[in-house]
């Protein structure tokens, strides 16, 4: 991808992350978190768990362990954290969950090219075998409540 591709990009994840977040914030007090499709009230007495021990710094869990980001938004406001707070620190562990990956897809690269390039079907049925495991680990970890009517 070319720099400017990746800026646009960039600019427009950003704006994304302003607005959605925005939105989930002001549509919180309406709706409430659990009757959102894939939410748990596992996934609900965690979130709510860091926000009284960390505050908005709770945000910076969120990458690594498989909570969507839209119930960190729906439980802010009950914790007292501000709008601008919420959209500053989840911009800046976005951005960082980017670097990071790109150091090391960078790093990677030349390893991965070949293999790819050789092998697309193995690495595509290897990848799908690990996002599905990281799903089937996170449903395991706060249950399913969803269910399709």
């Amino acid at each position: 991808m070319r720099l400017r591709q990746r800026t646009d990009l960039l600019r427009w994840d950003f704006g994304g992350t302003i607005v959605g977040t925005s939105v989930a914030y002001f549509i919180s007090s309406h709706i409430p978190v659990t009757s959102l499709p894939y939410i748990t009230s596992a996934m609900v007495a965690q979130v709510d768990s860091w926000y009284s021990q960390f505050g908005v710094g709770a945000v910076t869990f969120q990458p690594f362990i498989g909570i969507p980001y839209k119930v960190f938004t729906h439980l802010a406001a009950q914790h007292h954290i501000g709008l601008f707070s919420l959209i500053a620190i989840g911009t800046i562990v976005r951005m960082a969950r980017y670097i990071i990956i790109y150091c090391v897809l960078s790093a990677l690269y030349p390893f991965l090219h070949r293999l790819a390039h050789r092998n697309y079907l193995g690495v595509y049925i290897a990848s799908c075998c690990v996002f599905t495991f990281l799903l089937l680990k996170t449903v395991d970890l706060y249950g399913l409540t969803y269910h399709i009517r």
